[in-house]
This record gives C-alpha cells, sequence and structure tokens, in this order.
C-alpha cells in the first residue's frame, strides 16, 4: 500500500507532484488484518488437506512480495501445491517432518 502525502501550503497542486518523490512504504501494525492473512486463513486447510503439507506461514518472496509459505515433508508433495494462490506467490521449503514439541 502506498500513501502519498500533499501540503494545502505547497506551491505545486497534486497534479504536478511526482509519485516517486511522495511515496512511502506503509506496513499494517499488530492487530491490523492484513489481506495476505486473510489469503493464508481462507486456504491452510485445502494446503494442509494434501499429504506431506507440515506447515503453512506468511512470508517475503525474493523481491520482498508478500507470500504464502508452505513447509513440506519432501520434494514429491511439490507438485501438488499450486504456485500462487489468490495472486500471491507461493513459496515451498522442503523441511521433513515437524513434530510438536
Amino acid at each position: 500500500m502506498r500513501c502519498m502525502i500533499w501540503s494545502m501550503d505547497s506551491p505545486e497542486r497534486p497534479d504536478d507532484l511526482k509519485p516517486e518523490n511522495a511515496e512511502m512504504s506503509f506496513m499494517p501494525g499488530p492487530g491490523v488484518p492484513s489481506v495476505i492473512a486473510g489469503v493464508k486463513e481462507r486456504n491452510e486447510a485445502r494446503l494442509f488437506a494434501i499429504d506431506g503439507v507440515e506447515a503453512v506461514a506468511i512470508g517475503r518472496d525474493q523481491i520482498g512480495r508478500d507470500a504464502i509459505l508452505v513447509f513440506i515433508r519432501d520434494r514429491s508433495v511439490e507438485s501438488r501445491l499450486p504456485g500462487e494462490i489468490e495472486g500471491f506467490p507461493v513459496i515451498v521449503e522442503v523441511t521433513g517432518v515437524i513434530e510438536p514439541l
């Protein structure tokens, strides 16, 4: 999400502002629901229904985009996973069996 800031005192009109000079990143704080959290919640049961899925989480891909992380028992599970879910990339990590503590 991006936020544009413009001051009424500015001699420039909003149309004249260059977004690259007026943008700042926004990261929701704790307790603020995010789109990716909803995507994870809606799709967790479907992912866990695939034999070999050990865990599902939220993370970022190599270029910083939000992603769904799926931890799997072995590489054979990967072919049964989607490449993206609701527009978010799925990143697969082979972890082996995850045992509860």
